[in-house]
């Protein structure tokens, strides 16, 4: 992943934005009481083109564009109110990445959804007022140089996002949901982008020397864990304490928001600044867990006193958590949130009311995805033996956060170890190939 690919990727590549090919298209669209949700598609072919960072923008008329209007009438947005989502969503490979912006009549901007690392962006616009807008999707980039790129294709979707009534205070918890771990490498990767893979040292070389266990062979995978909750996971960390020898000053909030519109924080627990790399760690984030499995019996196996053998335990890091990957589910009904956090200002100071505080979180509806070429979290393997094993990825693991229910915080996948590689293993066949 990638919560470094993107922008190292197009820190790299800026310079080489070359000509485009691609017409824009022409679509267009009307919001009214009766039609409240809209959908269209684009693609983009898989060409070199990048925008200037930070500032997206179209190059050479390279945008699609969606002519939006808006007519629902006077009073429509009376008290509890509510907003218009504008969002896109393509492929997610951590690389290719598209921006959105709305502009009025005047060309005007009024909203965007712009970062990197994603499979969609999402703006909701409030109260929007009756009139004509331009939605332009821009491909900030199409090119992922580990693997030809003929096009890509995307979603777009306007849709009216109704506030519900304030209640009388309740909590809006965030439901913190761990999915199953996939895309499997014993490998590590070329300065920490997903590509090239390096299979010579699965472990990087800080992973060996900080580790009291010194390892020497790291199973990496995409690790995801997403928000289906009533509120958004927003998590506070107070900077002035990064640098106490104290661990007690090293404060992470968790704010909670309230049906009335407010909202209380609380101290979840603590974090550890990563002085090699310069930013904070949260470990309490997620935890992995890997176990033998036997096939013909479909379970773990278990010790002599009935409890499942653990071959390895890998720690989730928890740098930088964001909206990266839109829920399906969420895709074309109600109930989400917008892309609320993303990187890299998840990385720097947010707010300086009561001290200098980082924000991170999950919005409702998004999942946040830490890469398998990720440092610092992976499991150690080196004296682990071949064979067909369940990893198990969970959530939230000591309780810190503050969620609906822990029931939905563990997923798995069955894969088979074989030397230098790590495979999903879902049939007989590939059971016994793996030596089940």
């Amino acid at each position: 992943m990638t919560r470094r690919t993107p922008a190292v990727l197009a820190a790299t590549l800026l310079i080489t934005a070359l000509a485009w090919t691609a017409p824009a298209r022409a679509e267009a669209g009307t919001l009214t009481p009766g039609q409240q949700t809209l959908t269209w598609t684009g693609a983009f072919n898989g060409e070199h083109l990048l925008t200037p960072l930070p500032e997206a923008r179209c190059l050479e008329d390279a945008c699609d564009t969606y002519a939006l209007t808006v007519a629902l009438g006077e009073g429509f947005w009376a008290a509890p109110g509510g907003a218009v989502e504008v969002a896109i969503r393509w492929g997610y490979d951590g690389v290719v990445d598209l921006d959105l912006i709305v502009s009025d009549a005047s060309g005007d901007e009024v909203g965007r959804s712009v970062a990197v690392d994603s499979n969609a962006e999402s703006v909701f616009l409030d109260a929007l007022p009756d009139g004509e807008y331009t939605v332009s999707v821009v491909p900030s980039n199409t090119v992922n140089p580990d693997r030809e790129i003929e096009s890509v294709p995307y979603e777009g979707l306007v849709q009216v996002e109704p506030y519900a009534a304030a209640g009388n205070g309740a909590d809006l918890l965030p439901n913190l949901i761990a999915l199953p771990p996939v895309n499997f490498h014993i490998a590590s990767a070329a300065n920490l982008l997903p590509f090239p893979e390096n299979p010579v040292l699965s472990c990087y070389p800080e992973e060996t020397v900080e580790s009291d266990a010194h390892p020497t062979r790291c199973l990496r995978f995409d690790q995801v864990i997403a928000n289906a909750g009533d509120g958004p996971l927003e998590l506070r960390f107070a900077m002035d304490g990064a640098l106490s020898p104290n661990a007690e000053d090293q404060r992470m909030i968790q704010r909670i928001y309230t049906d009335d519109g407010g909202f209380h924080d609380r101290f979840a627990d603590s974090y550890e600044l990563h002085a090699v790399h310069g930013h904070v760690h949260y470990r309490g984030f997620g935890q992995s867990f890997l176990y033998p499995y036997d096939w013909a019996t479909r379970s773990r196996v278990l010790d002599g006193d009935g409890r499942p053998i653990t071959s390895s335990v890998g720690n989730k890091v928890g740098f930088c958590v964001i909206d990266v990957a839109l829920l399906d589910e969420y895709w074309g009904v109600t109930g989400n949130g917008p892309r609320s956090w993303t990187f890299p200002t998840c990385n720097m100071p947010q707010d300086t009311e009561g001290g200098v505080w980082m924000v991170q979180g999950i919005d409702v509806g998004w999942a946040d995805v830490y890469g398998w070429n990720l440092a610092d979290q992976y499991i150690d393997i080196s004296n682990v033996a071949d064979g067909i094993y369940e990893i198990e990825q969970l959530a939230n693991p000591n309780g810190s956060v503050i969620e609906q229910t822990a029931d939905d915080n563990r997923a798995s996948t069955i894969i088979c170890l074989a030397g230098d590689t790590a495979v999903p293993v879902a049939t007989d066949d590939e059971a016994a190939a793996c030596g089940a």
